[in-house]
């Protein structure tokens, strides 16, 4: 707590950016100093970086069920709750770094957060369709097809895009700063630490590779030519993934 009071807000800020060519306008005005506020208000209470994760999962599962209802004053609710999920949501990961508590299972529930309040956003707007007439077909309303549109949207679009920008963005950052400013990983790497750990002993952790070896090969799938020159790079510079 101590290097925190010994350093301005702006250069604490500053050190919560990734790099300052991935950070978009509205974070850099916006989110990060309110986050940063936030986080310096926790570390004063001793508040951990998991307890603002798992206050901004209900918050954003919350911001979802106010989608339900089709009036105004719902609605702007909502806004307001997914609005301070998405500030916490900054916060955890400003909180972690500045009090050196980075931890496998902060990186769970970060993972958990945002897919907990789409999940719970698509699921209510489609359940607020249920009823609702569909478009261009006399007397037929949304019903399942609701549902069906929500999965595609979420599932096939959301996840996808979000997945494979956050992917472009640590290449980004690996050439910009190295193994040690991003968290570009492989696949084959993710395998062999979820072979080496126990379901018996480890199960949570064991689980959590499972799920990010995944999420690894997904995008690794999704983008075949900067694999081939990945491999030619590692291939002819030994250090380049260090």
């Amino acid at each position: 707590m101590n290097d925190l009071k010994d350093k301005k807000f702006s250069e604490l800020l500053r050190a919560s950016f990734k790099s300052d060519d991935t950070e978009e306008w509205l974070d850099v005005h916006f989110t990060r100093p309110i986050g940063l506020a936030i986080a310096l208000g926790c570390a004063r209470l001793k508040i951990t970086p998991n307890a603002v994760t798992w206050v901004s999962i209900i918050l954003g599962m919350a911001a979802g069920y106010m989608f339900y209802f089709a009036d105004l004053c719902h609605n702007i609710m909502g806004c307001v709750l997914l609005t301070l999920a998405n500030f916490l949501d900054s916060t955890d990961g400003q909180l972690a770094r500045l009090t050196h508590q980075q931890s496998l299972m902060g990186r769970m529930l970060d993972g958990l957060s945002a897919d907990a309040w789409f999940v719970t956003i698509y699921f209510c707007i489609a359940l607020r369709l249920w009823d609702d007439p569909l478009p261009l077909v006399d007397g037929a309303t949304w019903h399942l097809g609701g549902f069906i549109l929500c999965a595609v949207a979420g599932i096939f679009c959301h996840s996808l895009q979000c997945s494979l920008a956050d992917y472009y963005r640590q290449i980004h950052l690996f050439f910009l700063k190295g193994r040690s400013g991003s968290e570009l990983d492989d696949s084959p790497a993710q395998q062999k630490i979820y072979e080496s750990m126990s379901w018996k002993k480890e199960f949570w952790a064991k689980a959590f590779y499972l799920n990010y070896r995944n999420y690894c090969l997904s995008q690794e799938k999704r983008t075949p030519w900067f694999q081939k020159f990945y491999a030619a790079l590692r291939a002819r510079y030994t250090d380049a993934a260090d």
